[in-house]
């Protein structure tokens, strides 16, 4: 039936037959994609509480991350920085995980953080949805870490590339998971290439709006909390994607010696 959807001429059979394919692989494969409008609101959730002292800058071990290949401050001062490697390895407050919005967290960025941080995460995970429904780009979620060296998980849900308003979900997921840090009073916070994976966003494109979600964080928030924005990438294509767009921002930032 999907098949006959999708090779039908009219465009609304083809955009339900695609549909359907996203709610089947989501049955198999536990994953799920938000098909609705988004906008930021405030966080009205309390911030948890830690017994763990509040985040230093460490000194990361040796082949866990690349050193900062670019590094600016932003306009309210908080440093960016990019990096290659392992997201599961920074010890900051927060990393983001690109989840999908039941918070089923199978592959991908997503299946790394549960395989490091351990079922916990998926408890937490499940039990959130149960409360607050799916999330959305305007709503992330936020979890403890498990066995993970951060404290928290913030989980952002990004666009399936041709769902539409592509680049305004994208932004906002980014833009929402960066206030809810900024709420909890988090000093240091770790992101991926969201949306760029399995959900087919094309890298380029994905790192303007990512950036630029980051500066507009900044003119947001002129006294921020928030002193550290990693952006940890994996694979070196979308490295080269976010060198591009960080180099066209930032001119003045460089290669890092």
């Amino acid at each position: 039936m999907i098949l006959l959807y999708i090779l039908a001429g009219n465009r609304w059979k083809t955009r339900q037959g695609i549909k359907l394919i996203l709610e089947s692989l989501h049955l198999r494969f536990h994953r799920t994609v938000v098909l609705q409008p988004c906008r930021i609101q405030p966080c009205s959730r309390p911030v948890l509480q830690s017994n763990q002292p509040p985040f230093r800058m460490p000194q990361l071990q040796e082949g866990v991350i690349d050193d900062h290949i670019r590094e600016t401050s932003l306009l309210n001062g908080t440093k960016l920085a990019l990096m290659r490697g392992d997201i599961t390895k920074v010890p900051l407050d927060a990393i983001v995980n690109a989840a999908n919005a039941r918070l089923r967290h199978g592959g991908g960025v997503a299946g790394a953080i549960l395989r490091s941080g351990g079922d916990s995460i998926q408890q937490e995970s499940d039990a959130w949805v149960r409360e607050h429904g799916p999330i959305r780009a305007d709503q992330p979620a936020l979890t403890g870490a498990g066995q993970l060296p951060c404290r928290y998980v913030i989980h952002a849900v990004g666009p399936v590339w041709g769902e539409g308003e592509e680049d305004h979900k994208l932004f906002t997921a980014v833009r929402s998971a960066l206030q809810l840090a900024e709420d909890q009073g988090f000093t240091g916070i770790a992101l991926p290439a969201i949306s760029t994976g399995i959900f087919g966003f094309p890298r380029d494109r994905a790192a303007v709006q990512i950036l630029t979600a980051m500066e507009d964080f900044a003119a947001g928030n002129p006294e921020p909390a928030l002193h550290e924005i990693w952006l940890v990438l994996w694979d070196q294509a979308t490295l080269e994607s976010f060198i591009k767009a960080f180099d066209h921002r930032w001119p003045e930032a460089g290669a890092q010696p």
